[in-house]
């Protein structure tokens, strides 16, 4: 025991002197122990093991030599005897151990990879901190096995294992994890992706719906397979698609794009700004402020109007209200069933009016095929227009004022035109005959 103290009272001299005054070797005469200036050496022959300073304690592994060898910080109790906590081996390289299970390796660096394992069962998750201290909801990074997600509220990147889903940014997650969706992606200001396999990207975007893209400020992608792009744009029905300012998407298979468009029907179509509206199945409104609500109608142009079934209507503030009409031009005479076929209701319409006041129309053609052009000067009335017909000699007939499609006078200029057609027919074949008589005369 006072050997013991007496190596112990030299070596301790030695680091405050800073001179070498002790070693031990080896059977073989190598040192094995050498207290130097530099402080206390462990040596194996001429190879450094390990150096306790005042500057550090270091530990040399040379693999130089084909050696295995190993350098481990273990634990030890009298019932569970040595357990590893982290250890570093030459050709493997250094790894991290959970002390109470060493087949749990938690943080493993070799020359290929650098690994950390997280473990669903201990809750175990791997952080990457914005402080030194590690504080709730400040990691720059969190890579989570739970089966259910932590609450977050926070600038932060999240790899949620649990459902294959990832978000980047100020990351908003509701008590529960109710707001992720399996295989989602969400990225921005508290963008959320509830939706399976749905994306938000973006300032307080949601995408709710399976399938679902919503990007933008605030877009809303909530039907299946939707899609919305823009600020405030809302895409709510199976495949529809919203873009721009305040656009929305309500009908199934439906598409609004511009400002403030709506498609709320299925199969619509609203491309335009200023409340652009396509609200008839299977419509298509096109310009600023067009309206297309009758079933399959078309409306384009700006303040155009489209309301009868299989209607269209274009140029500027053209209505189309007869049921499958075709109206272009501006503010024409609206007329008409939205609903019904009738042969005295009109099929194509030119529209050359002014105001709301003064409507009129250039030209016109009915269901029954009769067409008609207004008088000069031209009124809103329907006694302005006359009906144009083409004679059994080709020619075009107008009758005169007041003089409407089967109207008593137009009756008698039919039979009258008939009888004289008639007698022009027998007039030429006398004339015919006269002819064959002269010739023979002068033969």
């Amino acid at each position: 025991m006072k050997q013991i103290l007496f190596v112990c009272v030299i070596v301790f001299s030695a680091l405050l002197c800073g001179e070498t005054l002790f070693e031990v070797k080896d059977a073989s005469n190598n040192k094995v122990l050498d207290v130097s200036t530099d402080g206390l050496r462990v040596l194996n022959g001429p190879d450094t093991l390990m150096v306790i300073s005042t500057d550090g304690i270091r530990a040399y592994i040379d693999d130089s030599k084909a050696l295995s060898r190993t350098f481990s910080v273990t634990t030890t109790s009298a019932k569970k005897g040595y357990k590893k906590i982290f250890e570093i081996q030459t050709g493997v390289g250094s790894t991290f151990y959970n002390p109470d299970d060493n087949t749990d390796e938690i943080f493993s660096i070799s020359k290929g990879t650098i690994t950390a394992n997280v473990n669903q069962s201990l809750g175990r998750e791997f952080l990457v901190n914005d402080d030194v201290i590690s504080k709730a909801n400040s990691s720059l990074m969190k890579v989570s096995s739970k089966a259910t997600a932590d609450a977050i509220n926070d600038s932060t990147m999240i790899w949620y294992k649990e459902k294959n889903a990832f978000r980047v940014g100020h990351v908003y997650i509701a008590t529960g994890g109710t707001n992720v969706g399996q295989a989602s992606f969400a990225s921005g200001y508290r963008s959320e992706a509830s939706g399976s396999y749905s994306s938000a990207i973006g300032y307080l975007s949601v995408a709710s719906g399976k399938h679902s893209f919503a990007s933008g400020d605030g877009a809303l992608a909530s039907g299946i397979s939707s899609c919305a792009i823009g600020k405030g744009t809302e895409a709510t029905a199976s495949s529809a698609f919203a873009a721009g300012n305040n656009t929305e998407a309500s009908g199934t298979n439906s598409c609004a794009i511009g400002g403030f468009a709506r498609a709320t029907n299925n199969y619509s179509i609203a491309l335009g700004t200023g409340a652009t509206i396509s609200s008839g199945e299977g419509a298509v409104a096109i310009g600023s402020t067009a309206q297309a609500t009758g079933n399959y109608s078309t409306s384009i142009g700006t303040g155009t109007q489209a309301t009868g079934i299989y209607a269209t209507a274009m140029g500027r503030l053209a209505t189309a209200q007869a049921y499958n009409s075709f109206v272009i031009g501006r503010y024409n005479i609206v007329e008409g069933s939205t609903t019904a076929w009738n042969t005295l209701e009109p099929l194509f319409v030119i529209g050359n009016g002014s105001s709301t006041t003064d409507r009129s129309n250039a030209f016109e053609v009915q269901k029954n095929g009769r067409v008609f052009i207004p008088e000069l000067p031209s009124t809103t009335s329907t006694s302005s227009k006359v009906y144009v017909q083409v004679d059994t000699l080709g020619k075009l007939c107008v009758p005169g004022k007041g003089e409407y499609p089967g109207s008593e006078e137009i009756d008698k200029l039919k039979e009258e035109n008939k009888y004289l057609i008639s007698e022009l027919e027998k007039q030429k074949e006398k004339i015919a005959r006269l002819e064959e008589s002269l010739e023979k005369l002068l033969k």
